[in-house]
């Protein structure tokens, strides 16, 4: 997951070309997170607020770096 967040933070930042490559690095090391679904099908079930913050970092940032819901 340490790739994910990299690359969701690389998204944010507006570093699209370095977000995608390390997307892709995630990617190949584990094929399910290869869209925004089967990365929310491995992660837990929080509380409202977190849900809410979630999707505007970490998700909003994999959505930059070029994840597929």
């Amino acid at each position: 997951y340490t790739h994910m967040l990299l690359a969701s933070g690389l998204g944010l930042r507006h570093e699209y070309d370095e977000a995608g490559f390390v997307l892709a690095e995630a990617i190949k090391c584990k094929p399910e997170l290869a869209t925004m679904r089967g990365l929310q099908t491995l992660t837990l079930p929080y509380s409202s607020e977190s849900v809410a913050l979630r999707q505007a970092t970490l998700w909003a940032g994999l959505r930059n770096a070029g994840l597929s819901d």
